[in-house]
C-alpha cells in the first residue's frame, strides 16, 4: 500500500469513527445531557486555560523584548532570565 493510499485510508476510517460516535450519541441520547453545574465547571476551566495561555504569551513576548533591548548592554541581559512570579509570594500571617 502506498503512502498516499495509507493516508486516505486513515482519513476515511477517522471520518467513519466520528460519524458512528455522532450517530450513537443521537440514538442513545448521549449528546447534550450535561448538568448546568457541569457546564459552569467546564466554562470556568476554559476561562482559566485561556488566562494561562494569554499570560504565557505575554511573558514570552516580554522576555523577547527584554533580550532585544538589552542585548547590547552585557550583564543587564541577565534581567531577561529572572521571572518575578516565584519570587513574589504573598505574606500570610498565621494566628496560633
Amino acid at each position: 500500500m502506498s503512502t498516499r493510499a495509507r493516508q486516505v485510508s486513515i482519513w476515511v476510517w477517522s471520518l467513519v469513527a466520528i460519524v458512528l460516535v455522532a450517530v450513537a450519541g443521537q440514538v442513545f441520547g448521549l449528546l447534550g445531557t450535561a448538568a448546568p453545574g457541569d457546564m459552569d465547571y467546564v466554562n470556568n476551566q476554559r476561562s482559566q486555560l485561556d488566562l494561562a495561555v494569554r499570560m504565557s504569551i505575554v511573558a514570552f513576548m516580554a522576555t523577547g523584548l527584554t533580550v532585544l533591548f538589552l542585548a547590547r548592554h552585557g550583564i543587564w541581559l541577565l534581567v531577561a532570565l529572572f521571572r518575578m512570579s516565584p519570587h513574589i509570594q504573598p505574606t500570610v500571617e498565621r494566628s496560633s
